[in-house]
């Protein structure tokens, strides 16, 4: 290794998926040294006991069952489960064998992280502020919507002004997984790491690295996971925009027209009449994604795959695209004063502090000296001591497993606080229609009757359409179900029928028209 040679080692982790990108810098020459990714664990499906009978159907599904959420809770062990540390132990070897040949203090660690650790947050307006103040007030607005933001510091957030004026917040949500796994497989990696970052950060500065943009020129980078996928739009070199995640990966049906559908809708909500570039990153060669947009796309649209220009590498684009993320944060510690680069870290405090050297002033000089009468103290209670460590290991051993159940059990309560979110703005709408409390009793009681004598058929959604009819929305799983309901109803019209699947069994979701009866 050569002494004015500069090594990093980006870290990325998605689900079980590991991957590692290792860079070299020789004086302006960047490259690009390994790439690998590991499956730290096989993919599991956990289903609560009695979900399912013995032909594998759904049991609420059934013509003789109905669903009770008043009814008491079997005595099962559905909530409450012991942490795998076997698992957990296994994915940490798997890192060190991965990472062993890096353990020498010359390679440097960048770590980038995706969701849940990390969420965005929209905002229309800085309040007048910058800086700290501005990280304080993003906190109180965010308790608005989620009560946890709360425990957030000015340090857990970053806030970056988006090319439309707006603000978006970076936050880390929870403790960091990724930099727990990587100690626990190498600790001599602790002191070496420089920063934490966003994986779609990571992508963004690797995009603005390798291209040269006009200011107005808007592009996309679309990145393909193995358990996620994420939509990021840029306008010049500018995030304008990070799409919502989308829950599925290249393995899922379908994939390539799911990312079609959110590129039309993420267009249709930002008024973008088209996109210049689309840049594919990720696992985007498996699923032919490329093309798949070529086809469907108009052919003003620049599509390829993310190409790697800074690192003197060609003709195997498609391939390295899978390794953009860790190799977007290893580029940027290569070069941290780059004035482009997104720059943002979200490194807890306390590891921040951990890292720092000891530096002795005069007490610590005083302190020193004292030190073979505080070693031989230490000398004395060893033995009461090392029990005392050996339980507080296993103490943390146990909470680091309670720790991960917390933190699964405050993404479900986040879910359901969201659908309760929905509910109360439904029932606002109806509070809002225009017409008599009892004319909406009747109609409803009407719909509900109509739902119960056709049977298999559930309304989601009752909203007021702009002619003065209602829309009906809901499914059913029996397509003729809902020409029935429709004339139980009265006064409707059918608008549409979509077709989807879960767990391999077909749904039918509808939308209907319908006129209220005279008040």
């Amino acid at each position: 290794m050569a002494k004015n040679e500069k090594h990093v080692i980006g870290i990325y982790l998605e689900g079980d998926f590991f991957y590692v990108s290792h860079l070299c810098k020789s004086g302006k020459k960047v490259q690009l040294v390994d790439a690998e990714f590991v499956e730290l664990a096989p993919h599991k499906q956990i289903t609560p006991a009695g979900a399912f009978n013995e032909q594998g159907d759904l049991d609420f599904l059934q013509d003789d069952s109905d669903i009770h959420f008043s009814a008491d809770i079997p005595d099962q062990d559905i909530l409450l489960t012991e942490t795998d540390y076997s698992s957990e132990n296994a994915k940490i070897e798997l890192i060190r064998e991965t990472l062993q040949k890096y353990q020498d203090k010359k390679y440097l660690v960048a770590l980038t992280l995706a969701e849940p650790q990390v969420y965005y947050s929209y905002f229309t307006s800085n309040w007048g502020l910058s800086g700290e103040k501005l990280k304080r007030r993003v906190i109180v607005e965010l308790t608005k919507i989620r009560p946890d933001a709360e425990l957030l510091t000015p340090a857990d957030l970053h806030c970056i002004e988006l090319a439309d004026g707006r603000i978006m917040a970076a936050a880390r949500d929870t403790e960091i997984q990724l930099y727990h796994l990587v100690s626990g497989a190498i600790p001599q990696l602790n002191s070496r790491m420089q920063f934490v970052e966003s994986a779609e950060l990571s992508l963004v500065n690797l995009v603005i690295e390798n291209y040269h943009f006009l200011e107005k020129e808007v592009s996309l980078i679309v990145y393909l996971g193995n358990e996620f996928s994420r939509l990021i739009f840029l306008q010049g070199r500018q995030i304008l925009n990070v799409s919502y995640i989308i829950g599925v990966g290249v393995d899922a049906a379908n994939i390539n027209n799911t990312i079609y559908s959110r590129i039309l809708l993420e267009m249709d909500n930002l008024s973008l009449p088209k996109v210049h570039n689309i840049i594919l990153s990720g696992e985007a060669c498996e699923s032919g994604l490329k093309e798949f947009l070529l086809e469907m796309i108009p052919e003003e649209s620049n599509i390829d795959y993310l190409t790697f220009q800074r690192l003197e590498i060609a003709g195997i684009d498609s391939l390295l695209a899978r390794f953009a993320v860790p190799t977007g944060a290893a580029l940027r510690a290569l070069e941290p004063r780059k004035d482009r680069f997104y720059n943002i870290d979200l490194t807890p405090f306390y590891l921040k502090e951990s890292r720092k050297k000891l530096k002795l002033g005069p007490a610590g000089w005083l302190l020193f000296a004292l030190i073979p009468i505080l070693t031989l103290l230490i000398t004395f209670k060893f033995s009461q001591q090392k029990k005392e460590l050996i339980e507080l290991r296993q103490q943390e051993k146990y909470s680091r497993g309670e720790l991960v159940y917390l933190q699964n059990m405050e993404m479900r309560l986040n879910t359901v606080k969201q659908k309760l979110s929905n509910y109360e703005n439904t029932l606002g709408v109806l509070d809002s229609i225009p017409l008599a409390s009892h004319a909406w009793s009747a109609y409803l009681y009407q719909v509900s009757g109509a739902a119960r004598k056709v049977g298999k058929v559930w309304i989601s959604d009752i909203a007021p359409a702009k002619d003065g009819r209602v829309i009906l929305r809901g499914y059913s799983i029996w397509r003729n179900r809902i020409p029935q309901f429709v004339d139980q109803v009265g006064n409707a019209a059918l608008n549409k029928v979509e077709m989807f699947e879960i767990r391999k069994k077909k749904f039918y979701s509808f939308e209907i028209y319908a006129e209220l009866p005279d008040q």
